[in-house]
């Protein structure tokens, strides 16, 4: 049996080649290379799901919601996320982070590829009406040695009702943040993390040590965070 192709047939068929010799040949450019590095941040309610956002919160008793935090950058990241609290003035956007303190202070290092959802308890001692709840994401630069806003945010609209209970604090829930000391060490862990990874060594074990430091610090336990992050040095 006999084969006969005209111009257009073999025109057709020699672009499909082409096509196909492109695609194997970027396939193996970029092959175990991120093309598009991301990060993600997402907010859920106190399910762990989208949806099921608190509307009012009573002033000075504690609500819950979930951050959630995904790295798709090529290796691994030292998150921040700031909780901030402001109004319809209030100027937020990719670019610019909101003026104003934070209220709470979440940090998480986190392998590339991987996630977490993180419960957050946040306590509002201020009543007010449509409260801009804002949560942004910040990153460490290892270069400059400072955490650097990455441009993802999210936003919750809240009001905040007046509670007929006595409450013990005044002002915002307070910020969880680190000691200068103890953000020094954590910097120098996460630099052992990220030679461990581009040396190609397994960092498991490593970034989970940091995380527990990280969170032994936050609240307060600061001997078994430096405990931590000397276990985490010395791999």
């Amino acid at each position: 049996m006999s084969w006969v192709f005209d111009e257009e047939v073999l025109a057709v068929l020699a672009a499909i080649a082409v096509i196909a010799i492109v695609f194997a040949v970027s396939q193996a450019l970029y092959a175990g290379r991120v093309v598009e590095p991301f990060s993600e941040l997402g907010l859920l309610g106190s399910s762990g799901k989208i949806g099921d956002y608190p509307r009012n919160v009573a002033m000075g008793l504690p609500f819950q919601l979930n951050i959630y935090v995904g790295n798709h950058e090529g290796k691994v990241m030292y998150y921040r996320v700031l909780v901030k609290v402001g109004d319809k003035s209030s100027i937020v956007n990719a670019s610019t982070p909101l003026s104003t303190e934070p209220i709470m202070d979440v940090r998480v290092v986190l392998e590339h590829n991987s996630s977490r959802i993180i419960p957050i308890n946040i306590t509002l001692y201020e009543p007010m009406i449509n409260a801009r709840l804002v949560f942004e994401m910040w990153i460490y630069d290892e270069v400059a040695g400072v955490f650097k806003y990455h441009g993802r945010w999210n936003q919750l609209w809240i009001n905040v009702t007046e509670n007929a209970a006595p409450t013990s604090s005044q002002g915002h829930s307070r910020v969880l943040s680190l000691s200068p000391s103890i953000e020094s060490k954590v910097a120098e862990a996460y630099a052992a993390v990220r030679r461990a990874e581009e040396a190609g060594g397994d960092i498991r074990e490593m970034s989970t040590l940091l995380n527990s430091a990280i969170e032994a610090a936050s609240r307060g336990d600061l001997y078994v965070a430096e405990k931590l992050l000397e276990t985490v040095l010395s791999l």
